[in-house]
């Protein structure tokens, strides 16, 4: 009986023995499958690659000859003109009123010097001390009238416009031009308030005459504009010297021709 039982265990040991075996084998050629698999989808990928490679070269060189198609047109293209600036007029003597305008200086002065300024401009902030070097140099002979030319890419060139018109009302619009060139990178309504102050105005009162007088200010700032195209502004600043327009940038220019017109005064 116990031989019986022995065999049995035996038997059964081998079974275990060779079905481990044989599971083994079977497991190892699945492996080796997949692997012949996966390098079979490794070897079309690389077919693959090699004819897109083979497609991108030819695209390749369709572009390289459209471009070197191109670079001949190009080639036979005239260059684009640069546009001309227009002419600059130094000799036309322009009528040019500066009723309701900011000035500064004796309005008997037998010089007038008007410039057209955006008050937003860089440039008008620019040679403004020149201009105050001026009047310093010919106290009594000079004055100075401000004109408004605002120009459309500078949102605050015209509320600015109006600021001075309500500072003149209280006596300090040429105080005003200054203020507001000398802080022309920072210009809001609050900034405006803000110089009002510091120029000892009626704050309520400055405030009030924006408000009462924006729509009539709006006009004569237009007519200012229209009046600066009718004399041949092309920028800002432009100045005129007893309505003659001038290229004087510094002291120095702007004394060469006042002396002159003295003289022949």
């Amino acid at each position: 009986m116990n031989g019986r039982v022995l065999g049995i265990v035996v038997v059964i040991f081998l079974g275990v023995f060779f079905g481990l075996i044989f599971s083994a084998t079977q497991q190892s050629l699945l492996l080796d499958r997949m692997q012949v698999a996966q390098l079979g989808e490794v070897k079309d990928l690389l077919r693959t690659i090699v004819d897109r490679h083979d497609d991108l070269k030819a695209d390749t060189n369709s572009i390289l000859e459209a471009a070197a198609k191109v670079d001949q047109l190009v080639g036979r293209m005239p260059s684009p003109q640069k546009p001309s600036r227009p002419k600059e007029d130094y000799t036309t003597v322009y009528k040019i009123p500066v009723t309701d305008s900011v000035m500064t200086g004796p309005e008997t002065a037998p010089v007038t010097i008007v410039g057209f300024l955006d008050l937003q401009c860089p440039f008008s902030k620019r040679f403004q001390p020149v201009i105050d070097q001026v009047l310093e140099a010919y106290p009594g002979q000079v004055n100075y009238v401000v004109k408004h030319f605002p120009l459309n890419f500078h949102p605050q060139a015209m509320p600015a416009a109006k600021a001075v018109l309500a500072a003149r009302l209280q006596g300090k619009g040429y105080q005003m031009v200054e203020k507001i060139l000398e802080n022309n990178k920072a210009l809001s309504p609050e900034k405006y308030l803000e110089l009002a102050k510091e120029l000892g105005l009626n704050a309520g009162q400055f405030q009030k005459d924006l408000a009462d007088n924006d729509e009539a200010w709006t006009k004569l700032i237009q007519a200012d504009f229209s009046l600066g195209r009718d004399v041949q502004v092309h920028g800002t600043p432009t100045y005129y010297l007893n309505g003659r327009k001038t290229p004087a940038r510094s002291l120095e220019a702007f004394q060469a021709e006042i002396d002159q017109i003295l003289k022949k005064k």
